[in-house]
């Protein structure tokens, strides 16, 4: 979250100071809703590995007798929501800001990269980022 602030600030979509939060304001929803896809990936894709606070973890001691993989089906359909939430806010024509359109952009494009970067495998590898760098950088 603290990137896409400062990231905001950098681009100079900041303006003056009232101005700058009003606009910080608007995009609220699109910065929390990058956050918590974020978090909750790194949650999603590590939490057998840890025992370090994970959400999943503090859900299934909220909610006694819940399965590990009825955890992550709750954390799940939280992503697919902030995913709802982080769309609405990215294509709401209503809303539409040339000059925000960039910073939307950045964000929409952060959160497609969540999934690749949580994308483990058993041995904690991330075998589709290596797939891209190869096809990227070895393929002619």
């Amino acid at each position: 979250m603290l990137l896409l602030v400062h990231l905001f600030y950098i681009l100079g979509l900041g303006g003056t100071h009232n101005q700058g939060a009003i606009l910080l304001e608007v995009n609220s929803t699109l910065i929390s809703s990058v956050a918590a896809i974020l978090r909750l990936s790194d949650d999603l894709g590590r939490a057998q590995n840890r025992k370090d606070g994970s959400y999943i973890e503090y859900y299934m001691r909220d909610n006694d007798g819940l399965s590990f993989k009825q955890a992550r089906e709750h954390v799940i359909n939280m992503i697919a929501s902030e995913w709802k939430l982080l769309n609405k806010e990215c294509f709401d024509v209503n809303h539409y800001s040339p000059t925000l359109s960039f910073y939307r952009e950045a964000c929409l494009n952060l959160a497609r990269m969540v999934p690749l970067m949580y994308s483990y495998d058993d041995n904690q590898r991330l075998p589709i980022l290596e797939e891209y760098v190869d096809l990227m950088l070895l393929n002619p």
